[in-house]
């Protein structure tokens, strides 16, 4: 009877973890940035308030690398910049908001790129476009 009772344990706990469905916990206000070819800033923010940290941006498109902009110590990532694009949070202290900033597009090809906030077991991809002439 243990063995079975264990058994259905397992499979009800693996079953749960398989569907990788988390909780939003971060809310946030904007998912899909898309700039002109202007450029400009737009600002996101945790409709909750809820703080969260950034966890990566990877380029899509053309060859660039990201430079990671640090806080108080190296360990503390405040913000990621690319040749076009920065994304920096505009509150240090709550970490509830991110400010986007984008330079003129002057390629005359659109562009994008992603980067993923987290907060917990949550994660959550946003996407940035700008378009072009």
């Amino acid at each position: 009877m243990k063995k079975l009772f264990l058994l259905a344990l397992s499979t009800l706990m693996i079953a749960g973890c398989i569907k990788g469905k988390w909780r939003d916990n971060i809310k946030i206000s904007d998912d899909n940035i898309v700039f002109s070819v202007d450029g400009g800033e737009q600002r996101i923010y945790s409709t909750i308030e809820a703080g969260f940290t950034l966890q990566g941006m990877p380029y899509i498109g053309e060859e660039d690398n990201y430079k990671i902009i640090e806080g108080k110590n190296p360990a503390d990532h405040i913000g990621y910049e690319i040749s076009w694009i920065k994304v920096m949070f505009d509150d240090l202290q709550g970490r509830t908001s991110l400010m986007i900033t984008a330079k003129p597009n002057t390629t005359g090809k659109e562009r994008g790129c992603t980067f993923d906030i987290g907060s917990g077991d949550f994660y959550k991809r946003i996407n940035i476009v700008q378009k072009a002439n």
